[in-house]
Formats: C-alpha cells, sequence, structure tokens
C-alpha cells in the first residue's frame, strides 16, 4: 500500500521538475513528458495528478495557439476536479475554458463556464476571483446578445430599437425577448 503513496509524491515531483522546463522552452517539446506524466497519473489514480496535467497540457496547446486541444484537456481537468471536490481548480479551469471559448467566439459556451465559475468564487467566499469572473461572464454575454441586437438593429431601426427598449425591460434571452418585428413588416 505504501507504493502508491511514494509513486504519487514522485509524480507530483516530476510534475514540478516538468513545469520548470516548460517555463525555459517553447511548450511543443514538453507534450510527450506531459502525457506520459498524465498517463502515470491516471495509472495510480492521483486526480490531483491528473488534474495538473491537464492543465499543464492545455496550456501548452493554448500557447501554440491550439485552443480546441486545449479545451478539451481542461475539460478533463473539469470533470477530474468536479468529482474530487478541489473546488479552486475547478473554479480556475471553468475561468479558463470561459476565456479560451471567448476567444474562438463560443459566447454561450464562455457564458456557462465563467457563470460555473462565479457560483465556485461565490461558494469559495474568493473576492478577487469572484469580481473578475463577474466581469468575464458580463463581457461573454455582452458578445453573447451583439449579434442578435445587430440584427434588430439592421432591419427596421424603429422597430429593432423599440424591441431593445423592451429587452432592457424585461432582460430575457434575446432570441425569446421581444424583436419589434410585427406581422406587417414580415409581409
Amino acid at each position: 500500500m505504501r507504493w502508491p503513496r511514494k509513486a504519487a509524491i514522485l509524480i507530483k515531483k516530476v510534475y514540478h521538475v516538468i513545469e520548470s522546463v516548460m517555463l525555459m522552452k517553447p511548450y511543443k517539446n514538453h507534450k510527450q513528458l506531459l502525457r506520459l506524466y498524465l498517463e502515470k497519473c491516471k495509472h495510480f489514480g492521483n486526480d490531483q495528478g491528473v488534474g495538473l496535467a491537464c492543465e499543464a497540457l492545455a496550456r501548452s496547446y493554448e500557447s501554440l495557439g491550439d485552443l480546441e486541444n486545449a479545451i478539451a484537456h481542461l475539460e478533463q481537468y473539469v470533470e477530474v476536479t468536479g468529482k474530487d471536490g478541489m473546488q479552486s481548480q475547478l473554479a480556475r479551469a471553468c475561468s479558463a475554458i470561459g476565456q479560451m471559448c471567448n476567444s474562438l467566439g463560443d459566447y454561450e459556451r464562455a457564458v456557462e463556464y465563467f457563470s460555473r465559475c462565479y457560483k465556485l468564487c461565490t461558494q469559495l467566499d474568493d473576492k478577487e476571483s469572484l469580481h473578475s469572473s463577474r466581469v468575464q461572464c458580463g463581457i461573454a454575454r455582452g458578445h453573447h446578445f451583439t449579434d442578435h441586437f445587430s440584427q434588430s438593429i439592421s432591419g427596421s431601426l424603429v422597430a429593432g430599437i423599440q424591441g431593445l427598449v423592451a429587452w432592457k425591460d424585461i432582460r430575457e434571452d434575446p432570441s425569446t425577448a421581444v424583436t419589434g418585428d410585427t406581422d406587417e413588416d414580415n409581409s
């Protein structure tokens, strides 16, 4: 029984060595080491190590501009931290996914992850992260609604502005809010 505990400690030390090396050279050279680290952590059931490996791989892919693979690894990180109760790491992962989704223009998904991060930060009483996640969520929501608002205004200026004013009063999702279109406008 002692071997897995010693192995977990060794694996964590190996991760710190890999992380130090990653800081000195470009990330693309370290994916193989990180994948091996991930594999060993999974083998020994070291969820914290799996999370660290997924986060490091995500940073690696992000540095290369491969946000899809970065998000995939962060989603693995979310899965591991979500089941293990590592709330602050889960909040960090949700925030990172939200930022990447924002960069990709997937604003609905960004709002989902930023909202989750906000709820976690509220539970953790992490005021600094709470304020940051609130702002990020608001920005993602603004981007998400931009297309709808642009379409509302471009059709019929008066009707579009009336629809936006109606939305402001009720604050519904723009897809269900009054758009200002009438049957007369569509004929």
